[in-house]
Order: structure tokens, then sequence, then C-alpha cells
């Protein structure tokens, strides 16, 4: 099954996040990023739609910066629309990092898991 990521965020995290894990896996095949600071929000969920119901036996992954942000709503407009998509808050590099070196051996609940695991285990604090 193709597993395709989406990246929807704040600023340019997103192509930034895109660009800094390309470094690590392959992230440029069947990965879209969009901003919410030079495109309408309702615009990217339609697009998003759209790239769902070109892509119809795939999954589809929504990853956002912040939960309950504006972003995180957009995700959530979509998701309203196609139930079968994932939305993933709180996105991190090693998560990002981890969903392009693995999706391509695992099905989308084994990804979805392994993603939320290894973003969890980066974080850590030292005191």
């Amino acid at each position: 099954m193709r597993i395709i990521g989406v990246l929807i965020t704040h600023g340019n995290l997103a192509r930034a996040m895109i660009e800094t894990t390309q470094k690590f896996a392959d992230a440029e095949k069947d990965m879209y990023v969009f901003s919410n600071q030079k495109e309408d929000l309702a615009a990217i969920a339609n697009e998003v739609i759209c790239l769902c119901d070109s892509c119809p036996e795939s999954a589809l992954f929504v990853f956002t910066d912040l939960v309950g942000g504006s972003c995180w709503q957009t995700a959530f407009r979509i998701k309203k629309e196609r139930q079968e998509v994932k939305i993933i808050g709180g996105v991190n590099l090693p998560m990002l990092i981890s969903f392009a070196i693995n999706r391509n051996n695992m099905n989308a609940e084994q990804l979805l898991h392994k993603i939320l695991e290894d973003g969890q285990k980066a974080i850590r604090v030292i005191e």
C-alpha cells in the first residue's frame, strides 16, 4: 500500500522539516508540504481532499505542528471529509525521519505506532 505524507504547518516549518528529513531518508516522493503563511487554509483542505480522491488505495498521514492551532483545525476538516486519514499533531523531526524510512516496509497501523514511538523516544529532559 502506498503511504502518503502531508505536512501542514505554520511558516516555513514544513519545508524545512522535509529538507532536513531528506538528509536521512527519501522524503521527496509522496510527501506534500503546506504552510498557513501563504496559503488559504480552506484551499489546503480542498487540495488534500483531492489528493485523497486521486489516490483511493493509499493511506494518508497528515502531520501538523501545533495541536489545536489553525493547521490542526485544517487537518481536522480533512478528516471530517475523509475518515481514513490519520492526523498526527506535534510533529517532530525524528517522527518524520521514521515515517520516511519505514513507510515502504509497514502497513499504515504499524507505521502509525512506530512513528509515535520514535517521536516520543526522541523527547528527553536532562536536569
